[in-house]
């Protein structure tokens, strides 16, 4: 089904809806976990996602509703608000089979599973199912704001190690359960017997969702992760190799601090999380000990992310022989608040998110600040004669908003404007026109929004706001990060919108598509068993040529005698 164009107002409605239908026809339900009926009241963010992602495929505020009692019966049916580290089978983490590692260029966090390390066995795939559910569930509660991508290691592997069922239990988990939280779906080096069961995947998948799927190769991974990223095995400079339990580094020193808390994981829920921040700044920062600065208030779990290292400035007036600019230490900053808020670029700041405590004090970050549209992609078309873009900005919050636009290639865009003030819930309209002779040089250029919050006496000059720009603590700037993309057609089968959402429609329940699967899996059973005979045949091949040398010595001391 088709993205249709939202209309952010409605979005906010929808979510409402969705909080008042929970609470007045779903607060006693015993198929629903008390604790997640109290976190639809309280975290906006969570009914926002459900509403939004919903919606952008087709659906109503029925719909939405309809997706979020079905998660909310999930949760509670898995357990999922009381699994703990205690539950996790301890060798599942001594293999490595599924870990966390690094980030790929979009900022999304990466989580590895080497698929050739698992066999299709119902209790082990129980387990790596509880695993999975642990850690997404861990990692949405501690970074609601950093998406998550899957890089599923299939190399070495053959169809005995493809587990149908994990498979799909994962992608229905970021398809229904966690909504506006996948990032891409790296597969490595699949293997030909892999194609029938991939096939199947896709099937699972709307156009927008297969989009994000990325089959790559040791010579293209490059494409999507910095080298700093990725381990010698994939042709990285990172020296890391998986051990567990890690004995020494930042791994190390975090597990020695974190096991004697995860004994009792729900009583030192607070002391974990920010157990888990500090370590994941060290990470970010080279071993660096996060500065002492007061944090701004955060509400409903929603994190502020610091800004990024200085690069050049849009400003309309440079000349056009200005040099390509690269953000630097993109890596090695906070996380970028992932599409789920949706961000813009040249003069826009961030988008999506909640209403905000009245009561809060002006100076103070809840939440985020601005709703951008598009999210993550800047849409520009060949058949235009002048590309351009434009972006909405919403301040989402009670207080005045400044936003700042940067981008990689000052000289390839016009921005109008690329700094400026939203007033409380208003609007602002940014245009963005590209001035590149050919479209193909803006292919690999990128924006960079900044927001901050300002008081409500603040003068908005340009002066002051340049001097605010100036002395604002990085720890208070919003930021997002937009990519620009080349339309050879103006319909567009997949638009911006669309790129970012996941189909939630459940494909396979189509009587076809059953009988597509059956086809598949029979021809999946016939490779495992080409697999089985193929082993064999290895196997008497190595004792033929073993018997023959044999033979042959034989004759040698038969001749020589």
């Amino acid at each position: 089904m088709a993205t249709v164009e939202l209309d952010e107002g409605e979005v906010q409605r929808v979510a409402e809806f969705l909080r008042e239908r929970i609470r007045i026809e779903h607060s006693h339900d015993k198929d629903m976990d008390p604790r997640d009926i109290d976190r639809v009241q309280t975290d906006h963010r969570y009914t926002y996602r459900f509403a939004r992602q919903r919606m952008a495929t087709g659906g109503d505020e029925n719909d939405s509703l309809k997706m979020l009692v079905t998660a909310l019966q999930f949760r509670c049916s898995h357990g999922v608000n009381d699994l703990t580290f205690q539950d996790i089978n301890k060798e599942l983490l001594q293999m490595g089979i599924c870990y966390p590692r690094g980030q790929d260029i979009e900022g999304s966090d990466i989580v590895y599973l080497l698929i050739r390390m698992h066999k299709k066995e119902k209790e082990k795939g129980e387990q790596l199912k509880r695993f999975a559910l642990y850690f997404l569930e861990k990692h949405d509660r501690h970074f609601p704001n950093r998406k998550m991508s899957l890089f599923m290691d299939c190399s070495e592997a053959g169809y005995s190690n493809m587990d149908m069922d994990l498979v799909k239990f994962i992608i229905s988990l970021f398809k229904q359960y966690y909504p506006l939280k996948l990032g891409s779906i790296y597969v490595y080096e699949m293997p030909w017997v892999m194609n029938a069961g991939w096939s199947i995947i896709k099937s699972w998948l709307s156009p927008a969702a297969r989009n994000k799927m990325r089959f790559i190769q040791k010579h293209s991974i490059g494409e999507y992760f910095a080298n700093d990223q990725l381990t010698a095995r994939y042709g990285g400079s990172d020296p890391w190799k998986y051990q567990y339990p890690p004995n020494e580094g930042l791994e190390g020193e975090g597990l020695q601090r974190i096991l004697p808390l995860l004994q009792n994981e729900k009583e030192n829920e607070q002391e974990i999380k920010a157990l888990v921040t500090e370590m994941v700044y060290r990470y970010e920062h080279g071993g660096a000990m996060p500065p002492p600065v007061e944090k701004p208030v955060i509400k409903d779990d929603i994190e502020v992310s610091p800004a990024p290292a200085e690069i050049n400035e849009e400003r309309e007036e440079e000349p056009s022989n200005i040099k390509k600019v690269q953000f630097r230490q993109e890596r090695e900053q906070s996380p970028v608040i992932p599409s789920n808020n949706r961000a813009v670029n040249s003069r826009g700041i961030m988008k999506h998110n909640i209403s905000l405590d009245n009561n809060t004090p002006p100076h103070q970050h809840v939440g985020l600040l601005l709703d951008v549209s598009p999210p993550t992609e800047l849409l520009f078309h060949t058949q235009e004669k002048v590309p351009k873009c434009n972006i909405t900005l919403t301040n989402l919050s009670s207080n005045l908003v400044s936003f700042k636009i940067k981008t990689t290639s000052p000289s390839n865009f016009r921005v109008q404007p690329s700094m400026g003030v939203i007033d409380s819930r208003g609007q602002f309209v940014v245009n963005i026109i590209c001035q590149a002779e050919d479209l193909n040089q803006i292919k690999d250029d990128k924006f960079l929004i900044q927001s901050t919050s300002l008081n409500p006496d603040s003068k908005t000059g340009q002066t002051e706001l340049n001097y605010h720009w100036r002395t604002v603590a990085t720890e208070l700037i919003l930021e997002n990060r937009l990519k620009c993309r080349i339309s050879d057609s103006v319909n567009n089968l997949f638009t911006q919108e669309e790129s970012k959402q996941i189909n939630t429609q459940q494909i396979d329940s189509h009587p076809q598509n059953q009988d597509i699967i059956g086809i598949v899996r029979s021809v999946g059973n016939l490779l495992m068993e080409v697999e089985h005979m193929h082993g064999i045949l290895k196997k008497i091949y190595t004792l033929v040529i073993g018997l023959a040398f044999i033979n042959f010595v034989l004759i040698v001391i038969l001749l020589r005698a």
